[in-house]
């Protein structure tokens, strides 16, 4: 179009030329996403979205838009309004299915007056070898219409004590009193009839419990609330120690490793007297006293050989570990069956001393427990000490070997 003719359809001098419906069109557009970016915030729209590209996303129905406009337009159309819908109903649906919460009153805050009496009385029925417990508290000023009441709860609840599993709390409650709660054992509590009973005697403002505990699991202190416990059932008595042979004292020679002082204070010590008991009585501390104390607890076994390690290790890190203090822990860890431990202190023995005869022999013991081989400890102990009871022992195995095999030949 020219100058002329643009004139000719009433343009102004100096002006542009006739808008196009194209270009009319891109302005309404334009006009109309202003009017709407200035009456929708697009940054409360939960599906709006705007991507690494500088692209717009609806997030409800998974679709990319160019600009803000495309967008809004896209909000007002058929497939956004319908996923809106099912939303909706999908959302409706589920409410329905989770039920309501059920509202809580408003807590009644009362001023406490503090802990109520209690008496506590342990029982045994002998006909059923059950213990129980009747708790009777006292609540004076409870307030009128009410009645108190228990609730046993487990250790992992409370967050006073630390946590153990092997006791349980009885908790006591009556408003305006504080409530109150008694440490009792993690047994089953029996709950047949007549065995849990409860009473509240309005007149002497007296509640009562007793409960019966199951006979199986029932071992140590049943209460203990402030102070307040219970002896636990009589216990069997301990078997006796075993008997031990006699010691002889004038076989033990000063080359071995049983020479040391403490065997013979062991024997005065197990024949409760000579200087071994006075010295037990005199000095618990004194070297030799542990030393005689841990050769005594490796003779009695038991939980004594875990209390001779201790004092091993004690005399070790204390003094210079020596092949011997090596030697009787590694016979600690034989009785506890630790063998991979009494193989790694009777190794450390052998760096003290290469030629104790003992330590080889203990080696060998160790390799036969744990199916290694022990030749070359034996041939070390044969040229060491050749009369030692294991060489004696293995050489009568080589010679029975050697005369059944020629039985056999």
């Amino acid at each position: 179009m020219s100058f002329i003719s643009a004139r000719e359809h009433g343009a102004k001098p100096g002006s542009g030329g006739v808008a196009s419906g194209q270009q009319e069109a891109i302005d309404r557009r334009e006009r109309l996403r202003k009017l709407a970016l200035e009456t929708i915030d697009l940054a409360k729209d939960p599906y709006y979205m705007r991507n690494h590209l500088g692209q717009i996303e609806c997030k409800l129905c998974l679709t990319l838009h160019p600009n803000e406009g495309n967008y809004l337009a896209h909000t007002q159309g058929k497939r956004h309004q319908q996923n809106l819908a099912k939303r909706a109903a999908r959302e409706a649906a589920e409410k329905q299915a989770v039920p309501a919460p059920q509202k809580r009153g408003p807590l009644k805050k009362t001023v406490k007056i503090g802990r109520p009496g209690y008496r506590v009385t342990k029982q045994f029925d002998p006909t059923t070898r059950q213990r129980s417990l009747l708790f009777q508290v006292e609540y004076p000023e409870i307030e009128e219409n009410t009645k108190p009441r228990y609730r046993f709860m487990s250790a992992y609840e409370q967050r006073v004590e630390p946590t153990d599993k092997n006791y349980m709390y009885l908790l006591f409650a009556a408003e305006p009193y504080e409530v109150i709660a008694f440490k009792v054992p993690n047994v089953e509590v029996e709950k047949a009839d007549g065995h849990l009973f409860t009473h509240w005697d309005p007149d002497g403002k007296v509640y009562s419990l007793q409960f019966y505990f199951k006979n199986r699991g029932f071992e140590g202190n049943t209460v203990n609330q402030q102070g307040l416990t219970m002896p636990p059932p009589p216990a069997i008595p301990p078997p006796l120690p075993p008997s031990f042979p006699p010691l002889v004292l004038s076989e033990i020679r000063d080359t071995s490793a049983t020479s040391l002082q403490a065997v013979k204070l062991l024997a005065q010590y197990r024949s409760g007297k000579g200087p071994g008991k006075v010295m037990c009585t005199t000095d618990d501390d004194a070297t030799l006293t542990q030393l005689a104390t841990a050769w005594y607890g490796l003779a009695m076994g038991g939980t004594k050989v875990q209390e001779a390690s201790y004092i091993f290790q004690e005399l070790g890190d204390k003094y210079n570990w020596t092949a011997l203090l090596y030697n009787c822990r590694a016979l600690c860890h034989m009785k506890a069956g630790e063998w991979e431990e009494a193989e790694r202190d009777l190794l450390d023995a052998l760096s003290k001393d290469a030629k104790d005869p003992d330590t080889l022999a203990n080696l060998i013991t160790v390799g036969l427990h744990l199916a290694k081989s022990t030749a070359r400890y034996a041939s070390q102990l044969k040229v060491i000490a050749p009369t030692h009871p294991i060489v004696q022992r293995m050489a009568a195995g080589d010679d029975a070997f050697s005369r059944a095999a020629a039985a056999m030949a």
